[in-house]
């Protein structure tokens, strides 16, 4: 058996145990993010863990691409400095390969670095997501279609839906038209509606001889909550996106409940929210044919009466990468204060000035921040929105 670890693109390899088949290792922390310590030696492994979206798609695209991969697994291996303390870990990502006779290690090694080159273009997908009223029960219909359009072709057909919603409003309308920004390989979401407060309760306690009843207010979602995962291909040309789509809406008047509370008559509320969920699965489109509609997804409508046909019209915009891109990673974190430290490489740090906002990023952006001052590569950030960092997360 060979074991290599790839870093970029450099490969060691050593002999164990010929015969058995050969085992390649390769690092992925140039495709899904870097990797901090050097050097370093193992404090922990485990396989098999929740796999990035990057992951998944060499799970089921390196045996098609390149012959004699037998089998795949993933290591997400957590590491330290030799004589460091033990808050000084950082981990790594790492893609394990068995091949047979016919695997060759250049073959794997250019659609790795494919993907790197590939991994900071930003990715635009815009979506217009259109409702209309249909007399024809969900039970009826088939499922909902994916058709791949030109450019002309999408153009003229989401021309033509955003004009029926204008002309009959009574039988549709545009709900939302939200455009994500994402890089490769990562994952995004946008969220459209309304929070709906209703009284779905009352607390009940006691001042001296008088019983009160407090109101518990909660609230109630109902809109369009879209989710996106691009990855473009090695080759640049082509590109793999995976939609989820969710639209909620509350049925209307909310329904009214009678109680007895302390013993007086009250009325609280029970909304009932209808909802559609659609996810796509893998969708392969070539960059210069990258648009598609989606028809025949239904749903009961508000009014119990009829039922909903949603049709959405997706376009996906791969640009070129920034040319001053400007990384650093999180090496300490205050959630309390929300007081987050960066470091940056010194060719970069001299581009960063307090009041630059910066995002950071995990698996999908996480949160915002705003550089408060600047001392040699550390900048000194706060958090102006989103969850709380973490030491090792990328920022950008």
């Amino acid at each position: 058996m060979t074991i290599g670890l790839l870093s970029i693109l450099s490969l060691a390899a050593i002999a164990i145990a010929p015969g058995t088949g050969t085992t390649y290792r390769y690092s992925l922390d140039p495709v899904i993010g870097p990797d901090a310590g050097a050097p370093l030696s193992d404090e922990s492994k485990a396989r098999e863990w929740t796999l990035a979206p990057l992951e998944e798609w060499l799970r089921d695209r390196l045996p098609k691409l390149c012959p004699g991969v037998e089998s795949i697994s993933f290591l997400h291996t957590t590491r330290r400095r030799i004589g460091a303390r033990s808050d000084a870990a950082t981990t790594s990502r790492e893609i394990e390969i068995k091949g047979t006779t016919e695997y060759r290690s250049a073959a794997v090694e250019a659609v790795l670095a494919g993907l790197a080159a590939q991994a900071t273009k930003p990715v635009r997908i815009h979506a217009t997501i259109l409702e209309c009223r249909t007399e024809e029960p969900a039970s009826k219909r088939g499922r909902a279609d994916v058709v791949l359009l030109d450019e002309w072709a999408w153009r003229k057909a989401r021309l033509a839906a955003e004009r029926e919603a204008e002309t009959s409003p009574e039988t549709a309308k545009i709900l939302c038209a939200p455009t994500l920004a994402v890089e490769s390989g990562l994952r995004a979401s946008i969220s459209v509606g309304d929070e709906i407060a209703y009284l779905s309760d009352f607390a009940i306690r006691q001042v001296g001889d008088s019983v009160i009843a407090d109101p518990v207010i909660e609230t109630v979602r109902e809109g369009v909550l879209l989710e996106a995962t691009p990855i473009v291909h090695p080759d640049g040309r082509s590109v793999t996106v995976e939609l989820a789509l969710t639209i909620a809406n509350l049925v209307r008047p909310i329904r009214e409940i009678e109680t007895v509370v302390a013993g007086n008559a009250m009325t609280r509320h029970m909304p009932e929210v209808r909802q559609v969920e659609w996810k796509s699965g893998p969708i392969d489109l070539a960059l210069d044919r990258a648009q598609f509609a989606v028809r025949g997804l239904v749903g009961a409508s508000d009014r119990g009466d009829l039922d909903r046909q949603f049709e959405v019209y997706v376009m996906v915009r791969v640009e070129d990468a920034p040319a001053d891109r400007r990384e650093g990673t999180v090496v300490a974190a205050d959630s309390a204060l929300r007081i987050v430290i960066v470091e940056f490489e010194a060719s970069l740090a001299a581009q960063v000035s307090p009041g630059d906002t910066f995002g950071v990023f995990r698996e999908g952006k996480i949160a915002d921040l705003v550089v408060d001052g600047i001392d040699g590569r550390i900048a000194i950030c706060h958090t102006s929105a989103g969850a709380p960092p973490a030491k090792g997360d990328r920022v950008r």
